[in-house]
């Protein structure tokens, strides 16, 4: 039988010294120290509605962009985090912001997250 939670334990951050081989930055980007997740079991999988009701909630235009992202949201938001994909925090406020600027990153995909009322939503920006 495999050893699923000692190839957790290890890769967690144990794996070399280099982020995108370790899990932590990736599942604890913040460093809370989290040690389980709120949740619960859905049955057949996530529908079309809530996965567009969650994605209405927060919009990022243009994106793909080279300069300025701008955000709309519908409901408002406490905070914003921008992550790299290596979990590093580009970008942090717990203002409102309607534009970010990202003219000085480097191409690539980077994550927004928003917490919100409803929880943390992220959603995918693309710097050209």
């Amino acid at each position: 039988q495999e050893d699923f939670y000692g190839r957790f334990f290890y890769h967690w951050d144990k794996n070399g010294t280099i982020a995108s081989r370790q899990l932590k930055p990736w599942l604890d980007p913040a460093n809370t120290g989290a040690t389980s997740i709120a949740g619960r079991v859905v049955c057949g999988g996530v529908s079309i509605a809530e996965v567009n009701i969650q994605k209405s909630e927060l919009l990022l235009y243009p994106n793909p962009s080279n300069g300025t992202i701008f955000i709309a949201a519908n409901k408002g938001y406490e905070s914003l985090m921008l992550y790299s994909l290596e979990g590093k925090v580009i970008f942090k406020t717990n203002s409102p912001q309607t534009e970010v600027k990202i003219a000085d990153l480097a191409s690539g995909i980077y994550l927004l997250k928003a917490k919100t009322m409803s929880g943390l939503l992220t959603q995918k920006i693309v710097v050209q």
